[in-house]
């Protein structure tokens, strides 16, 4: 399978905090309210919050180059603080499509569903219950020949060759509107990649690209789920060190499929004592990829 090229693509670390208006070919659209680029909750980097005020509607556009044929693959990192009800959404949009010029939305709030036509019958729920500030992994992976979506959700399938109408990827978006709650957005791309037919569907479900992807729940006690996303079948190094540089335990050395994964750190160093309430650095290499990200252990 191709490696792909992305036509989409924002981890928001490298814009300036504020409002994403003008940033990496975002804007706002006319008489909406605009995102906001703050730091992450986890202290790695930067994220896209969208939590419009009393009477706001915000509603973010960017426009792509037009994309009409291969295989593509939307993926996104999503965290929800839940009001009263569904709040924001997520959509790639196309053109020839008189009824509906959106390919699907995926939707975020008290649950997560994928919508694929203008009626509210055109919609699938594949979350019945978003745990509230943890963060998910979504991935859909569209066939423009076919015009079928699948959805996966934290590295697992939960939809499966779902009809999302005619048309070319034109732009990609992002909504929210004044009701409780708020939704955050990271590591947002979209990508084209293969040529249809070149590779078997099943090979689609692979990201993208190597990433160290944030932990849940942090602050955590007594333990937390680490994950992972693999490209391709790579040896991993994954360890927990303390913020004096310290090694405290060393959750993988090995190797792993494409996919994403995930395992858990019980809070406890390799002699299996209890570590204490602080800040750590959770570290991954694998090849030339390396990331670190900090995790809070709060007892």
């Amino acid at each position: 399978m191709a490696s792909g090229t992305c036509w989409s693509a924002d981890s928001f670390d490298d814009l300036t905090p504020g409002s994403l208006d003008g940033q990496n070919g975002w804007f706002t659209v006319p008489g909406r309210v605009a995102a906001s680029v703050v730091a992450s909750p986890s202290g790695n980097g930067q994220v896209i919050r969208l939590d419009p005020g009393p009477g706001e509607t915000l509603i973010m556009g960017k426009i792509v180059a037009t994309q009409a044929d291969g295989m593509h693959e939307v993926s996104v990192m999503v965290l929800v603080q839940p009001g009263d009800t569904t709040m924001a959404k997520i959509e790639v949009r196309t053109t020839n499509n008189p009824n509906w010029d959106k390919k699907f939305q995926l939707y975020f709030g008290t649950h997560m569903r994928l919508n694929f036509g203008p009626a509210q019958s055109d919609a699938i729920i594949f979350l019945p219950r978003v745990e509230p500030m943890r963060w998910y992994h979504v991935r859909a992976v569209i066939d423009l020949a076919s015009d079928r979506v699948d959805v996966y959700l934290d590295g697992n399938p939960v939809l499966q060759n779902i009809g999302v109408g005619v048309g070319a990827i034109s732009d990609i978006g992002i909504s929210a509107w004044d009701i409780p709650g708020f939704v955050l957005f990271d590591d947002l791309y979209g990508c084209k990649k293969i040529s249809t037919g070149v590779a078997p569907a099943a090979a689609t479900g692979a990201p993208v690209a190597f990433a160290l992807l944030p932990n849940y729940p942090n602050p955590f006690n007594p333990e937390t789920v680490v994950r992972f996303s693999l490209p391709q079948r790579a040896r991993v190094w994954l360890a927990v060190y303390d913020v004096r540089g310290r090694r405290v335990a060393t959750l993988l050395h090995g190797s792993r499929n494409a996919g994403t994964h995930s395992l858990r750190w019980n809070g406890r160093d390799a002699s299996g004592r209890a570590a204490p309430s602080g800040v750590y650095l959770l570290e991954m290499q694998s090849g030339s990829f390396h990331a670190v990200r900090k995790i809070v252990l709060v007892r």
